[in-house]
């Protein structure tokens, strides 16, 4: 249900544009897209910001598009995402640790620093020969051959250029997970921004997991994310997930269970703020677990 909420209007749009022309293609994109939107709101408790631009785009551009009658302005509409794509990717390489398509992929293939900048600088490119090539297609050709592009051309080249640079990968890097890999390989721009907040759930799982094995080693540790119950709550708002920690440890024995909770919360410090909405905490010793 998903991908139907994603691609459903794209199909939509298609349809409607022979049956009706541009402008009620347009305004069916725009309802439909919307409606999907709110379903994955619904379900996940949010939208990823892929998700945000895109409707954005769609609405802004759409609303132009039908008060102007003006069938350029949604034309557009792929060139501006794609753009935004490379403006992102780009500025990651300046302002953050760390290039974006790192945070994407990085749990499912090791490379050398300078190859992850390296496949940053390809889907760079990659966007904005995109959104060059959409308004060389939307300026000369018929509208009836841009929509066909539109739907069927850019996902093509897509997924064309995540397998050539999944092929890249596989010989660059080192693969370490072989799910990871198969979705390298078929990711498509609407992916990408998926696996990234997939990629951000797994990397906030470990990274609770790894503080707290540094500094209990001897730790048992079973970390449970239960985000997706509390989807559509005021709560989850914020986009900080809600976990249950259930931790073992002798460091825990004479220790009151409020020292202990306090120890946990220090352990994690500033992921408490920025990665944790709520942590349910069961935190025993050893003798504990056994005496019950």
């Amino acid at each position: 249900m998903r991908h139907f909420a994603e691609y459903a209007p794209l199909a939509l749009f298609l349809v409607v544009f022979f049956i009706k022309g541009i402008y009620w293609a347009t305004a069916a994109l725009m309802l439909s897209y919307s409606i999907g939107m709110f379903y994955l709101w619904r379900i996940d408790g949010k939208l990823s910001a892929m998700h945000k631009g895109t409707l954005g785009f769609i609405l802004v551009l759409g609303a132009l598009t039908l008060f102007f009658q003006n069938e350029k302005f949604i034309q557009w509409k792929p060139t501006i995402a794609n753009w935004a794509f490379a403006a992102a990717f780009l500025a990651t390489h300046k302002f953050a640790q760390q290039p974006l398509v790192k945070s994407l992929f990085g749990n499912a293939v090791k490379l050398a620093d300078k190859d992850w900048f390296s496949l940053s600088l390809m889907w760079v490119i990659f966007f904005v020969v995109v959104g060059i090539l959409n308004l060389y297609v939307a300026y000369n050709f018929s509208m009836a051959f841009w929509v066909k592009f539109k739907v069927f051309g850019l996902l093509g080249i897509t997924i064309v250029f995540s397998i050539l640079q999944g092929i890249w990968l596989m010989r660059k890097g080192e693969i370490l997970d072989a799910d990871s890999q198969q979705e390298i390989v078929s990711a498509s721009d609407t992916d990408i921004l998926e696996l990234s907040e997939n990629s951000s759930v797994t990397d906030r799982e470990s990274l609770i997991k790894q503080a707290l094995k540094q500094e209990l080693p001897d730790a048992s540790i079973d970390l449970v994310n239960e985000s997706h119950l509390h989807a559509g709550h005021a709560g989850a708002a914020d986009g900080r997930g809600h976990f249950r920690l259930n931790i073992i440890s002798p460091h825990f024995k004479g220790m009151p269970v409020l020292q202990r909770h306090q120890l946990i919360y220090r352990i994690l410090g500033d992921m408490m703020v920025t990665d944790i909405h709520a942590l349910a905490i069961e935190a025993k010793s050893p003798d504990e677990v056994f005496a019950n």
